[in-house]
């Protein structure tokens, strides 16, 4: 969804959800208002007409009902990059766009072997147990839910890996998603076997790597019934272990090498925790400034419902400055966060939204919480370039994180 019109300075705004979706995804395009600080008048101006026919600037948005769901919290990356390119009879323009990433997962690492496992199901959340460690959260016992396996090589020594091996057991309640029970793998041959009635393993091999170069194998899986025809996960309160670990085996130089990894875990709670939805206005927003000048828009409204009484806690960080690679050149951008046109003391530098900003907002079964963000970028005489910034945008379920007590 990149539309490339007039460029001549180019912002880039993505929101990267890390989550799921919570209802059905739309677009519609059309454009924003923008407002322009007059210096004759010294007042804000709404800009028209709102189209690209107006001289000064205008701004498009994808509209789109999407959003996010969790148990204890979820992040959003927003991603700004800008470029500045000369433009026909001295004018300034800018562009900015959205992209949507992928949900949230755990990754387990050592040395070259890397696992990274995430749900494929909006039902299953991720959390920490009593010693900061990740696992996954299933709302209840015979809960169904599907994960997606990610195991991938790197040769981070010297000389060519040789003989490269990575077998796998899985608990006896996960089953491999899809009739065929296929894998794929970049590069080798994957064997999909059962080593018992109760259990299904892999074995990857087949291939080498050299210095610097990496191989993937992904695998789909889902949580089985049993014997009597009910899911598994019937037990509430217990820790499930969706595999051993894995081992990857190799020889590197003459030697033979060995690197095992973490098993994966499965929480059960006997109350299912807590949940909230979380739902945004738009994909992006494209700005197109033919002059420059100062301007501002609402980049982003939101809305957060919950299952139950609740409160949702809206943090900031890494919000800085689009800055160029290679100068020092900045583009100075300020954020507000109102439900209605911001004044000029609601305005705040990125590192004051880092540092200082915070909502927190009340929801329930019955009602919705909506809030909303402003954007203001300031356009002067900013060399032609790239520049950048990357933000993250949190939303965590306020003294309702489910709590696990071992024995």
């Amino acid at each position: 969804m990149y539309r490339v019109c007039l460029p001549v300075k180019v912002i880039i705004l993505g929101l990267a959800i890390l989550a799921v979706s919570c209802g059905p995804l739309f677009a519609e395009f059309g454009y924003k208002d923008v407002y322009h600080y007059d210096e004759n008048t010294e007042k804000w101006v709404l800009l028209e007409p709102v189209d690209e026919s107006n001289d000064t600037a205008y701004m498009i948005v994808d509209y789109a009902g999407v959003g996010a769901e969790g148990n204890s919290g979820s992040s959003f990356s927003v991603k700004s990059t800008a470029s500045i390119m000369p433009a026909p009879m001295s004018t300034k323009g800018v562009q900015t766009f959205g992209i949507f990433g992928e949900p949230d997962s755990i990754v387990h690492s050592n040395g070259p072997l890397t696992i990274t496992v995430k749900p494929l199901k909006g039902n299953v959340g991720i959390g920490q147990n009593d010693d900061g460690q990740d696992w996954f959260v299933l709302p209840g016992t015979r809960n169904y839910a599907e994960w997606q396996f990610v195991y991938k090589v790197t040769n981070l020594g010297k000389g060519a890996m040789k003989d490269i091996t990575v077998e796998e057991n899985f608990s006896a309640e996960i089953e491999v998603l899809g009739s065929d029970g296929s894998a794929s793998a970049t590069q080798g041959n994957v064997l999909i076997y059962r080593q018992n009635e109760k259990q299904f393993r892999f074995l990857w091999d087949g291939f080498s790597l050299g210095p610097g170069d990496s191989a993937s194998l992904t695998i789909d899986v889902k949580l089985g019934k049993n014997s009597a025809g009910k899911q598994h996960y019937g037990d509430c309160n217990e820790i499930y272990s969706l595999n051993s670990g894995g081992v990857l085996k190799f020889k590197q130089n003459g030697k033979q090498q060995s690197y095992d990894g973490d098993p994966f875990k499965v929480w059960v709670p006997c109350t299912p925790p807590p949940s909230f939805c979380i739902s945004l206005s738009a994909t992006g927003t494209e700005w197109y400034i033919r002059k420059p000048g100062d301007y501002y828009t609402k980049m982003l409204e939101g809305t957060v419902g919950a299952n139950g009484n609740a409160s949702i806690a809206i943090t900031f960080s890494n919000f800085e400055n689009l800055e160029p690679i290679g100068s020092s050149q900045v583009i100075p951008v300020f954020y507000a966060l109102r439900d209605e046109e911001p004044g000029e003391h609601d305005w705040m530098t990125p590192q004051c939204l880092n540092e200082n900003a915070s909502l927190e907002l009340r929801v329930s079964a019955d009602s919705t919480s909506s809030w909303g963000m402003w954007q203001r970028v300031i356009l002067d005489t900013q060399s032609p370039g790239m520049y950048s910034n990357v933000g993250v945008i949190t939303f965590t379920l306020v003294n309702s994180q489910p709590a696990y007590v071992g024995n």
